[in-house]
């Protein structure tokens, strides 16, 4: 994932559960580093960063504990917790169409 895409999902989500933030990302060595700020003074970070095993993602909101996630849904799901708790939870189910 590159900077732009980066941006994008991010960018995305924010409209989705339409939330009004300004979202800032940077290059920093092999990893992206994203700045969300939210409404109520939320402030977010979100780093993505490649490791011998693989692409780790690390979630920081101001004043508490960074966690870590081993794919982007662990990302997803923490940020719409963080920004827009009244969303609760959902799921995509794909079933099988049928051919008319």
């Amino acid at each position: 994932m590159n900077a732009a895409e980066l941006e994008a999902l991010l960018i995305g989500l924010l409209r989705l559960w339409s939330i009004e933030a300004t979202v800032a990302v940077t290059r920093q060595d092999e990893g992206l580093t994203a700045r969300v700020d939210g409404a109520e003074g939320i402030v977010v970070t979100v780093e993505q960063s490649r490791q011998p095993f693989g692409i780790a993602w690390h979630v920081q909101v101001d004043g508490e504990r960074r966690r870590a996630y081993p794919s982007t849904i662990g990302v997803i799901r923490h940020l719409r917790s963080v920004l827009a708790p009244e969303r609760g939870a959902a799921r995509v189910l794909f079933a099988a169409g049928s051919r008319a």
